[in-house]
């Protein structure tokens, strides 16, 4: 039972993807665009870190909690650039409750570190730097984004919120999990 139960998870994570990755290169030209609709409520706030924004924000809390049982809080409170594609709890709602207390396992921690580090790309990338193309994600596959005039997408998610500052990065919120193609 013990060696199923992984196989399940995974299985259900595979099941729940809908995006393609490629090797191409990630967006070239961060040149400011026109605001969007998706423009962050806190933007005036920069926290100290994009973990101090996962624990300020309660519907972050499942990714918090996975990024926490994963032991990656401490690279998210490092001074390393990054931007974090955050899905909400209620993308996280779509999966199966079994995936979601296996994300929090620590025996799943290599499983839930490859979830979650599909989530993060480096460097700053605010909402208005987003363009058509794709980008390496720490995971080290690429995702691909399409911008288009009010509707931004990373893989399969939709861009709910953007630009949640912090000393060390960006978070931006989506409505889907991402799963990375090998997981």
């Amino acid at each position: 039972m013990k060696k199923t139960f992984p196989i399940l998870v995974v299985l259900a994570l595979v099941s729940a993807a809908s995006s393609s990755v490629s090797a191409e290169q990630g967006p070239k030209n961060p040149e400011p665009a026109e605001k969007t609709h998706m423009e962050s409520k806190s933007r005036a706030k920069i926290h100290e870190s994009v973990m101090e924004v996962l624990r300020s924000r309660e519907e972050f809390s499942v990714f918090r909690n996975a990024v926490e049982s994963a032991r990656l809080a401490e690279l998210l409170e490092s001074g390393r650039q990054m931007t974090l594609f955050v899905p909400t709890n209620k993308a996280f709602g779509e999966f199966p409750e079994a995936t979601l207390t296996a994300l929090t396992d620590p025996a799943n921690d290599t499983m839930a570190e490859n979830l979650l580090t599909f989530h993060m790309v480096r460097d700053r990338l605010p909402a208005k730097a987003i363009e058509s193309g794709w980008v390496r994600t720490f995971y080290g596959k690429d995702v691909r984004f399409r911008a288009e005039k009010d509707l931004t997408m990373i893989g399969s998610a939709k861009i709910v919120e953007t630009d949640i500052k912090a000393k060390n990065g960006i978070v931006h919120a989506i409505d889907t999990v991402l799963v990375p193609p090998a997981l």
